[in-house]
């Protein structure tokens, strides 16, 4: 179990580059918006899979707290860059 949503967890956590790159050379606003929506759900799924994982114990809260803090933070901003697009 613990592959399949460390795999689901990569999948997320690699798609937000992905998405704000796509979202920078969105050819309209609504474009634009719709790609940072990708970005922000995207990083609340790989947040989503990080607390599973730790809550199965499967990682230590020490060893994944810098990364679930990282995702924490990015979905701060893409909800503030939304709100202000």
């Amino acid at each position: 179990m613990a592959q399949v949503w460390g795999e689901q967890m990569l999948r997320a956590g690699s798609s937000v580059g992905s998405n704000y790159r796509e979202a920078q050379r969105g050819r309209s606003l609504a474009e634009h918006r719709s790609k940072l929506g990708d970005c922000l759900r995207e990083a609340d799924e790989a947040l989503y899979w990080m607390e599973l994982l730790e809550l199965e114990g499967y990682f230590k809260p020490t060893a994944i707290a810098p990364l679930t803090q990282e995702a924490s933070e990015l979905i701060a901003i893409f909800a503030s860059l939304l709100r202000k697009s």
